[in-house]
């Protein structure tokens, strides 16, 4: 059972703790310190992660909303097996939204991340599968004009993200599609995974539960998208 959130802004102690870990980045000094990484960093996070639940379960029912450390919500400890970089801790920590079951490597998740220098969020594809994308361009073949509707009034608002294929997968276009349409459609048939986003520097909203109003907002803005996405399959 989730518990009892009253979440209202991370505390300056948050940042210094990050920025501690960049400083002091052993297990040994997070053991030393694990009582004040679960009071500044774990716990907000978890009360963040109730406060967003209901709107996005809103969006989507199928999405977890269980605050759970190495699922839900990032672990500190960094995988170093296959990184050049062996510093054990991370200097952020982020809370991700996906459906059950799922991996928010390769299926569209909503996100927030902290760290010691700035705050972000957002929508979309960490790193989506040729195979997914190849679903996607489909069905924006098939049903073009709900996602151009609704990446219109996101783009005004997050960053889009993206990469692109360096040769154009589509090469022949359905003849329901007009001029105007597969212009539109062209950079997002191009693309190889993308994702949109809204980065901060620390300021007085990540100190305030006026946090909770802002990503809910931006996230009610992805939904449309999000939907779409999801339900490719």
């Amino acid at each position: 059972m989730a518990e009892i959130s009253s979440f209202e802004g991370f505390s300056k102690d948050t940042i210094s703790f990050l920025n501690d870990t960049v400083n002091n980045n052993s297990k040994e000094w997070l053991n030393d310190n694990r009582n004040r990484y679960e009071k500044v960093l774990v716990h907000p996070m978890k009360q963040l992660f109730n406060e967003l639940a209901p709107t996005i379960s809103s969006i989507d029912p199928q999405i977890d909303i269980e605050p759970r450390v190495g699922r839900t919500i990032s672990k500190i400890f960094r995988d170093v097996r296959f990184s050049s970089n062996k510093s054990p801790l991370r200097a952020n920590m982020w809370l991700v939204f996906k459906p059950r079951g799922s991996v928010s490597l390769f299926t569209p998740s909503f996100y927030f991340d902290i760290s010691y220098d700035k705050w972000s969020y957002g929508m979309g594809f960490y790193s989506a599968t040729p195979g997914y994308m190849r679903m996607f361009r489909d069905k924006l073949l098939a049903e073009p004009e709900p996602f151009l509707k609704s990446v219109a009034v996101v783009d005004s608002k997050l960053e889009l993200n993206a990469e692109n294929y360096k040769r154009p997968p589509v090469k022949h276009y359905p003849e329901t599609l007009n001029s105007k349409q597969i212009q539109e459609l062209s950079p997002w048939l191009m693309k190889k995974s993308f994702y949109w986003s809204c980065s901060k520097e620390h300021n007085k909203e990540l100190f305030s539960a006026d946090l909770i109003t802002i990503l809910s907002s931006d996230f009610i803005t992805l939904g449309d998208v999000y939907n779409y996405l999801v339900k490719l399959e």
